[in-house]
């Protein structure tokens, strides 16, 4: 095992997508479905505390990691050729990296407009600043995406993402956890995010989600919590990073 991979976890939900799962990492069994989906797991282990060193590499990543990334890493995506970006990285002294590509010049908070809830108000950018607004997180989300030394913007999606493991502490302290009791306690929060978020998965996934979550479609909570590293680096602005 590949020791900058070692403490980087990776969900499997089943027999199936467990085999998904690279060797290097730690897999993290999640049989339950949550609205949250990736979002709840990563709470769930900052909340227990791993015991790891500030700067190891840390991350809880999609089971299609492998499949996702590779665009981002290459089409020989492998455990080798991860660790190998990571030693890079310590020698550029870089704080998270990003494996999910995005459009270069579009801030994804504000994509969530086209991608769910198209035309309707409050569209999807609207209701992610009240949550941050009520979970008292100071950021104007029409905030212009700042861009690393190689043009590339801190456009992130949380189960895509690895960084230092005292970012992460950081990023659910302030930014996770309170957005995320928000989203579960306050009624008109509720009401909102309980849309469905019309993706595209919906229609395969009806049964699954209809017994798991009461609802026939996929609503918006995952959707808003996957675009919070994205409001956070861009927020740090002492944060350095890449995004391949």
């Amino acid at each position: 095992m590949r020791e900058r991979l070692q403490h980087i976890r990776q969900i499997y939900y089943s027999d199936q997508t467990k085999l998904e799962c690279w060797p290097d990492f730690t897999h993290y069994h999640n049989p339950t479905l949550s609205p949250f989906f990736e979002n709840k797991c990563i709470y769930d282990i900052l909340e227990s505390k791993p015991h790891l060193n500030d700067n190891e590499w840390f991350g809880v990543l999609s089971p299609a990691f492998g499949t996702k990334a590779r665009g981002a890493l290459g089409r020989s995506v492998t455990p080798y050729k991860l660790d190998t970006r990571l030693h890079e990285c310590e020698g550029a002294n870089l704080d998270v990296l990003g494996f999910f590509r995005t459009a270069q010049n579009l801030n994804n908070i504000k994509q969530g407009d086209n991608w769910h809830l198209r035309g309707q108000t409050p569209n999807f950018s609207d209701i992610f600043a009240m949550i941050i607004d009520k979970a008292g997180i100071q950021y104007n989300i029409n905030t212009r995406l700042r861009k690393n030394q190689n043009g590339r913007p801190c456009n992130f999606m949380s189960n895509f993402v690895i960084a230092r493991y005292s970012l992460w502490i950081h990023y659910f302290r302030d930014v996770l956890k309170p957005c995320m009791d928000v989203m579960e306690t306050d009624e008109e929060i509720k009401s909102l995010i309980w849309q469905s978020a019309k993706y595209q998965k919906d229609g395969r996934r009806k049964q699954i989600l209809l017994k798991h979550l009461g609802v026939p479609y996929h609503p918006l909570h995952t959707f808003i919590c996957e675009r919070m590293w994205s409001m956070f680096v861009n927020k740090n602005r002492h944060l350095t990073f890449e995004h391949y």
